[in-house]
């Protein structure tokens, strides 16, 4: 009996937490809709007089661009041994940008989903550890490339040699986390100091530097991954290079990089403004202006990108997290 009731206790628990954390998704929600309610008006204006065959365009590409990135999350995983189906990959890359793009201070929200899937998967601390970090190096490095490469089109030198730069710092970290994991004793050693500073078991230190020191991905798996890096951040472009044209505005090809790593950047500069919403339009649709095009269309072609990579992959995701929810509550 008392067994029962504990049982009870804990399903009650768990239901509040749910309908809890349900509220505050929706209140979130609800405030970001009603705050977004211009952005969204003038960006559904927009896509009603746009070239529905480039639309398509931009849809596709955005597609692409999730794929690329959930597929570079699973190299990154593969590489201690955990093998995951595309589907499940790129329904937790959505669900988990959906997360991090719609709820304050979602960064941190959508790291913890995404860690919980990836444990579910078979994947250690350790190794959820290693692919966040290895999946940040190589997007932060690909988003340089690409900027690096908008510089030199436009012929700006100072823009060029910073993303350079940029390059440079985080082939560095990704060197640095190579070499480290070749060093079990440095690993050990390491580890043991992070557990202490945290007042956590020391003797777990031995366990952790041993999966750490055993993922050794190669040449290959590295050339793989940053390859779906590249591609996720190229995709995207293409998405607003899509959506340009499709309400007929033809920007010059490094205007266009340019604004939209100007864009990135604006948009992790203010984490705690959900989506970068705002801020995102305003840093393209300023560099936009500067190459060349009219106010009107910069604006059009900007709004029409954010309601695809933003609003729509943001509803796809949701409805997967509810689905997968879903899933959890048990039949009564």
């Amino acid at each position: 009996m008392t067994l029962c009731a504990g049982q009870a206790g804990r399903m009650s628990s768990r239901r509040i937490r749910a309908l809890a954390f349900g509220a505050f998704v929706l209140v979130a929600l609800t405030v970001e809709l009603i705050w977004a309610a211009p952005y969204l008006g003038r960006a559904g204006r927009a896509v009603g007089n746009a070239d529905l065959g480039y639309l398509a365009l931009a849809v596709l590409a955005e597609i692409a661009s999730m794929l690329s990135f959930a597929r570079l999350q699973r190299v990154m995983l593969g590489a201690g041994g955990v093998r995951v189906p595309l589907r499940r990959a790129a329904a937790t890359a959505v669900a988990g940008n959906a997360i991090s793009v719609t709820l304050p201070g979602g960064s941190i929200a959508s790291l913890a989903y995404t860690s919980k899937r990836m444990w579910s998967w078979g994947a250690s601390a350790p190794l959820i550890g290693f692919t966040f970090a290895a999946t940040a190096a190589l997007s932060t490095t690909a988003l340089a490339l690409l900027g690096a490469v908008g510089g030199t089109l436009a012929q700006d030198t100072g823009h060029a040699l910073w993303s350079v730069a940029e390059i440079a710092a985080a082939l560095a970290v990704v060197g640095a986390l190579i070499a480290t994991l070749r060093r079990p004793d440095l690993v050990r050693a390491l580890t043991g100091r992070v557990l202490r500073l945290a007042r956590r078991d020391t003797s777990r230190a031995e366990i952790i530097a041993a999966e750490l020191t055993a993922i050794r991905p190669g040449v290959v798996v590295w050339s793989r991954a940053f390859t779906f890096a590249l591609l996720n951040w190229a995709t995207d472009l293409a998405c607003l290079l899509a959506a340009a044209h499709a309400v007929g505005v033809e920007p010059s090809l490094h205007s266009v990089v340019l604004a939209y790593v100007a864009a990135m950047a604006a948009s992790s500069s203010i984490p705690l403004v959900p989506g970068g919403l705002g801020v995102v339009e305003a840093a393209a649709v300023l560099v936009l202006v500067n190459g060349g095009l009219a106010v009107a269309g910069a604006t059009a072609a900007v709004l029409v990108y954010r309601l695809i990579s933003l609003g729509a992959v943001a509803l796809v995701g949701w409805l997967v997290v509810l689905a997968q929810r879903q899933r959890l509550v048990p039949a009564r």
